[in-house]
Order: structure tokens, then C-alpha cells, then sequence
């Protein structure tokens, strides 16, 4: 049986070291996470990669609030896939919306944009942009049926299935866990700390979770 994944997210190099040293499997580093999360600064991008030895998902979000971007946020989303690429970030975090609904479109060209040229890339996360659509089920359906699916590049989606909290999203995040089968994978979110993980792992059986202190960071 495949090992359960724990995803740490970070916002230092401090805590970059201190999650993998208490056990984290990967991180997802970002900077603001007082505004849930932005691209985090190249600077600080090489000096973790330079410093772990677990997988490191980069977040790629110009701006806070929404998710539906301009055509000019969407000419920086590609400069920070420029910077990332230089650095040889191989994992991604990116999402966004349109009327609504994940803006498949959108999602499809950021992915190809970061395979280009054949670049190494190893996955590509969905973040929570997909709680705030209007019908994430079916977005979900559409993923599985028109997003390049290939094994070597991974597709995740971290969620809270619509909720607040993990626990109280547990019963759209199982439906989420059932359509997604083992094409894409779940990653559970939502305030998962230390003190009720085992508790989460045991309502929400998933291959991945994700939290701020799913481990410590001291």
C-alpha cells in the first residue's frame, strides 16, 4: 500500500527545514500566507530547494483574492513559471477560475506552458480555487475527462471539500476521493494539525494531507 503522504505548507526557509526535519513528505511553499498564499520570491524558492531533500510544490498566484485573472496577471503567472523553471522547479500549484468554474481552459495552458520543451515537470496541484466553484463535482468530471492526464506528471487537487474545515467537508471530500479513483489525486486540507490527523486520516481516507501544522515547524 502506498505511503500517506503529509504535505507541510511553509512560507520561510525555517520552516522549510524544520518540516522536513519533523517528518513532512513535501511542502508547498508560498509567500503571504496572511492573504492564503502567493508566489512565493525566487530567492527564497533556491535557497529551499537548495536546502531539502523532499519534493517542494511551488504556488503560483500573482495577486490575492479572486481567481479569475486578467490577460496581464496572466502574462506575470508566466514570468513566475519563467523564474521557477530556471530554478528547476518540478512541482506546481496554480488555479483559476472563470464564471464560476474552474477555468479548464486556462488550467490546460498554464500546464502545457510549464511541459514545453519537454520540461521535466513531475506534478501539477489544483489549489483550493476549486472550493470555490459553483459545482466542483463536475469540475472535477471535466478534469478527468479533458486534462492531459499522464502518469509521469501528476494531477492533484487540495481541498476542504467546500468547508471550513477538513472534518466538516469530509463527506464532499469522500465523493471527491470515489470520481477521482487513482487518476488524480485528493489532497486533504483544512486545518489538519498534528492533534487531529490520525482523526482526519481515519473520516477522509486519502493518499495525501495538507496543512500550515500538519508538523511542526520549529
Amino acid at each position: 500500500m502506498p505511503k500517506t503522504i503529509i504535505e507541510s505548507c511553509v512560507s520561510s526557509l525555517s520552516e522549510s527545514i524544520a518540516a522536513e526535519n519533523n517528518g513532512a513528505d513535501r511542502l508547498e511553499l508560498c509567500s503571504r500566507l496572511d492573504l492564503d498564499g502567493l508566489t512565493p520570491p525566487p530567492q527564497l524558492v533556491e535557497a529551499v530547494l537548495n536546502s531539502v531533500n523532499i519534493p517542494v510544490k511551488v504556488m503560483i498566484r500573482p495577486r490575492e483574492g479572486d481567481f479569475t485573472y486578467s490577460p496581464e496577471e496572466k502574462n506575470q503567472i508566466r514570468k513566475d513559471i519563467d523564474q521557477c523553471k530556471a530554478l528547476h522547479v518540478r512541482h506546481y500549484v496554480y488555479g483559476s477560475i472563470l464564471d464560476g468554474r474552474l477555468d479548464l481552459t486556462d488550467l490546460i495552458e498554464v500546464y502545457n506552458y510549464i511541459v514545453d520543451d519537454n520540461y521535466p515537470i513531475e506534478s501539477f496541484t489544483i489549489h483550493k480555487a476549486i472550493d470555490t466553484s459553483s459545482d466542483p463535482l463536475g469540475d472535477m468530471e471535466l478534469l478527468l475527462e479533458h486534462f492531459p492526464l499522464n502518469g509521469e506528471h501528476l494531477l492533484s487537487v487540495l481541498s476542504s471539500g467546500t468547508a471550513d474545515t477538513a472534518l466538516n467537508g469530509a463527506a464532499f471530500l469522500n465523493e471527491m476521493i470515489t470520481l477521482a479513483e487513482n487518476n488524480i489525486e485528493i489532497i486533504v486540507a483544512g486545518k489538519v494539525t498534528t492533534s487531529n490527523l490520525l482523526h482526519v486520516m481515519d473520516q477522509i481516507p486519502s493518499k495525501a494531507y495538507h496543512g500550515r501544522r500538519i508538523v511542526a515547524l520549529t
